[in-house]
């Protein structure tokens, strides 16, 4: 009609995203676990730390909680802005990823987010966010058969900071080298 204002619907699924990403999964199975009303011992409140903490079997019912919180808060974005782009998909997508990092009432501490981010990716193009999931797990997998010791990783950091500040052109030969041995020697 005209004259009539149409209603950006964008924050609307930003901000619904948000309400349902600040709903933390792991609080609920660390409270039901253990009783515990406070992170204090755990790290963030994530899949990983409930997982290595209180058992494998509670670290998937939080990343499926995680999942589900995304899937409804994409679902919500999709009815809200509907269309073949399914940008809505995206903005509360995005909206739930912010909401699970960073839930105001937590005081923004939250948990890290790949749950959520990796469910959206699959959510709003699923060749891409399959694509992206796979490789985040071989990067994991492929890190976690090489133990690098935290002196070196802080020489590395260092090096590369110097590098930086220097202005020099940063290369790999070293690490790559260190990396290779740190193979060989497993």
């Amino acid at each position: 009609m005209k004259g009539e204002r149409q209603v950006d619907m964008r924050p609307v699924c930003i901000a619904l995203g948000y309400l349902y990403g600040s709903f933390l999964t792991a609080d609920l199975v660390v409270r039901a676990k253990t009783g515990k009303h406070r992170w204090d011992s755990f790290g963030n409140p994530g899949t990983a730390n409930v997982a290595s903490r209180l058992g494998t079997r509670y670290g998937i019912i939080v990343l499926c909680g995680d999942i589900l919180k995304t899937v409804l808060a994409c679902i919500c974005g999709l009815l809200l802005l509907p269309g073949p782009e399914r940008l809505g998909v995206l903005y509360a997508g995005f909206g739930a990823v912010i909401g699970h990092c960073w839930p105001v009432w937590k005081g923004f501490r939250g948990g890290k987010g790949i749950a959520c981010a990796g469910t959206a990716a699959v959510l709003f193009s699923p060749a891409i966010g399959f694509g992206a999931l796979i490789g985040g797990a071989a990067a994991v997998l492929v890190l976690s058969l090489i133990h690098i010791s935290e002196p070196t990783r802080q020489a590395e950091i260092s090096y590369a900071v110097f590098c930086l500040k220097k202005k020099k052109k940063i290369t790999y030969k070293h690490q790559f080298a260190i990396i290779m041995k740190k193979i060989k020697d497993k």
